[in-house]
């Protein structure tokens, strides 16, 4: 039993002795990496206890770098936003401010008018359709689609479907009437005239506001209705000089003054501006319901006119997918009592994008941790980038030939329509919401660097070896397999002779 004994003794001590030498040389070779690649293990199982902290910053890392991501692709599309919306003020900021009141004289003056606008739309069309990496920016949650539709396309139409022209063409038929009188009847008898409203109610026309008189000859005053009417009566002859003044509502919402005054034979004075003072009260009224005929159908032909397109151009602007524009229901449409709703299949729908409800803004929010996102959407039909198009189209749209009578006058009036509302443009809130979004990105870059070097060096802490420390772990562990060799080589050539 004791020599089987000792030969187990012996056989354990070689074994332990072998597994000792294996730990050893395992130990030299991870140190050895660890020198070399500086990072204590290749993989998670070597990181003992930070193992857990590699993990969850690995992930943390990768969270992070997604998120610089968002924020480096928002900050290109913010910029390129921001661009647009400071070029479309200043397009509108031009055409209010160098509008010319008057067509000048001969063809240049009115083709560089019309050129002006048509370029200014063509631009603004271009700036609403940028696209960054197949996303296009003024499209809201529909980042896919082209938002706005082509210059021809808009003015112009697509088949079977009618552009703004087509729309103005309309309106402007339903607000003349059949008689292109604004949907006005004159008349009355005697030393009495009345100027009288179609129908209550009706979306087109001339609306009477009021009627006013200057003198004690002429009385004027205008009755609700329905239909709302002016009336006005000579209760004996005018002295030269007294006015009347009537007030139109016009479809758009601005107003018109129309004043006749009465003149004596050789004094200057036209139809359109002032009535005769006859032999009697009754042949100065007949002169005056004559002046009022034709002054009405003057208004109808420029001011009215320039008021239609206008109105057309906000309707047809206005309509989306899920709101088209609303139409003048005919034919025939001189005689027009009513709007309808277009539809995709008639009217060309100028605006393709995203149109749900909300805030535009909403519409592309940025990710960029776990607070709340940034938001930078946008949609090209949003009211400030409306009204820049608006006064664009409906310019562009008009046509002022060289020998049109009325050419000057409706110009002259679109002209004071656009200025207003181009220069009212409300892009100012649009520019700033863009800039604050710019701001928070901006911040949220700063503070992400941050988190990143953070967890980069928690990372650095847990995953990373300490040369120094290495180094001296290695010296340490070479000395001990040094040793472990001298001792076992010493130990492998002794003999029974030297216990003796």
């Amino acid at each position: 039993m004791s020599g089987v004994g000792a030969y187990g003794s012996t056989s354990l001590g070689a074994t332990r002795s072998d597994a000792a030498f294996r730990d050893l040389k395992a130990d030299l070779a991870r140190l050895q990496a660890q020198l070399s690649t500086g990072r204590v293990a290749d993989n998670y199982a070597g990181l003992g206890a930070g193992a857990a902290t590699s993990l969850s910053g690995r992930s943390a890392l990768s969270s992070v770098a997604g998120h610089q991501s968002n924020v480096g692709d928002a900050g290109v599309r913010l910029s390129l936003m921001g661009q647009g919306v400071t070029r479309l003020a200043e397009i509108a900021s031009s055409l209010a401010s160098s509008l010319p009141t008057s067509l000048g004289a001969g063809p240049i003056g009115q083709t560089s008018t019309t050129l002006s606008a048509e370029e200014g739309l063509r631009q603004a069309i271009e700036l609403l359709n940028t696209e960054v990496d197949g996303r296009y920016l003024f499209s809201g949650r529909s980042p896919d689609i082209v938002p706005v539709a082509s210059y021809d396309a808009m003015l112009d139409g697509e088949p079977g479907r009618a552009g703004l022209r087509q729309l103005i063409a309309e309106r402007k038929e339903a607000d003349a009437g059949p008689d292109g009188r604004g949907r006005l009847a004159v008349g009355g008898a005697g030393s009495a005239a009345t100027l009288t409203e179609e129908a209550a109610g009706l979306p087109f026309g001339l609306k009477v506001a009021s009627a006013t008189a200057t003198g004690t000859a002429i009385s004027a005053s205008r009755s609700a209705g329905p239909p709302a009417a002016a009336s006005i009566t000579l209760g004996g002859q005018p002295a030269a000089g007294e006015t009347v003044t009537l007030e139109f509502g016009l479809p758009d919402g601005s107003r018109e003054t129309l004043t006749l005054t009465a003149t004596a034979a050789g004094q200057t004075g036209t139809a359109a501006n002032g009535f005769a003072i006859g032999v009697t009260p009754d042949d100065t009224a007949a002169n005056l319901r004559a002046a009022l005929d034709t002054a009405v159908a003057g208004l109808v032909t420029t001011k009215l006119a320039s008021a239609s397109a206008h109105k057309a151009a906000n309707s047809f602007l206005a309509g989306s997918l899920s709101g088209p524009p609303e139409r003048v229901a005919g034919p025939p449409f001189a005689t027009a009592t009513a709007l309808v709703t277009g539809s995709a299949a008639n009217t060309v729908i100028w605006y393709r994008g995203d149109d749900a409800a909300g805030s535009a803004r909403e519409t592309a929010p940025v990710r960029v941790g776990e607070g709340p996102p940034i938001l930078i959407g946008a949609r090209a039909n949003e009211p400030g980038i409306r009204a820049v198009l608006v006064s664009l189209a409906a310019l562009a749209a008009e046509s002022f030939p060289a020998g049109d009578p009325t050419a000057n006058a409706r110009y002259a009036a679109l002209a004071t329509r656009i200025s207003a509302a181009a220069g009212s443009a409300p892009l100012a809130q649009i520019a700033a919401d863009l800039s604050i979004a710019h701001g928070q990105i901006g911040a949220a870059k700063s503070r992400l660097a941050a988190e990143k070097a953070q967890i980069e060096d928690t990372l650095a802490g847990a995953e990373n070896a300490n040369p120094s420390e290495v180094a001296a772990k290695l010296l340490a562990t070479q000395t001990r397999l040094q040793a472990s060799y001298q001792t076992t080589s010493t130990v492998a050539r002794m003999s029974l002779l030297d216990f003796i």
